[in-house]
């Protein structure tokens, strides 16, 4: 259905929109868990360009992001939308109140057989108190409602499923000082044949 309405779109030379219903479809079919929960780095960030794409019809100029990553690391395995959480609370809860301008910065570096990445914002941050809670929930184990709802433990708990429990997120903030999440994966390289990813990604 998007895809027909992108393309009415189009035909009606109204390409704005059709870019943005091209990026959304491209968001919903990754989400219906087609092709799997295992892509590429470079997918994962393929995924975040749409994303923040569609944050910036509602943030504009208030809203960018900077990308620092080695091109071979593009290529290793990551777990499916394991970014957009962590990018969409750095939005909403550091960007959205911030006088002026909010930024958010990725990178990734490779420390022996561990992919480190890290995202971080120039937002309000947080109190010691809510980081504390956060950090709670992260540690807990009990699959209580409450952590389920947390976007960032359902992502730190995917990792740890796939990878083991050395692996997952870290947060540090503090007010006035953004907020900065860190993930730990193993260096693996995504093969076919594995729980693989959509391997082109349309664009239009």
């Amino acid at each position: 259905t998007l895809n027909n309405i992108k393309w009415m779109a189009y035909i009606r030379n109204d390409r704005p929109v059709g870019q943005m219903l091209s990026r959304m479809s491209n968001l919903m079919e990754a989400s219906i868990g087609r092709g799997g929960s295992l892509i590429t780095l470079r997918e994962e960030i393929a995924y975040i360009e749409d994303y923040i794409t569609l944050m910036k019809i509602k943030y504009n100029e208030k809203l960018s992001i900077h990308y620092d990553i080695p091109e071979p690391l593009l290529n290793v395995e990551v777990i499916k939308f394991m970014l957009q959480p962590v990018i969409e609370n750095s939005i909403h809860h550091g960007i959205e109140p911030l006088k002026g301008q909010g930024e958010i910065f990725v990178w990734a570096e490779r420390e022996h057989e561990v992919l480190k990445i890290v995202v971080r914002d120039n937002g309000v941050g947080m109190e010691e108190e809510r980081l504390r809670e956060i950090e709670a929930w992260l540690a807990d184990d009990s699959g209580s409602r409450l952590s389920q709802r947390i976007g960032v433990k359902n992502v730190h708990d995917r990792i740890r499923l796939q990878y083991g429990d050395y692996y997952g997120l870290t947060i540090r903030s503090g007010p006035n000082r953004g907020t900065t999440v860190e993930y730990r994966l193993p260096i693996k390289q995504l093969e076919e044949g594995e729980d693989y990813g959509i391997k082109n990604i349309a664009r239009g």
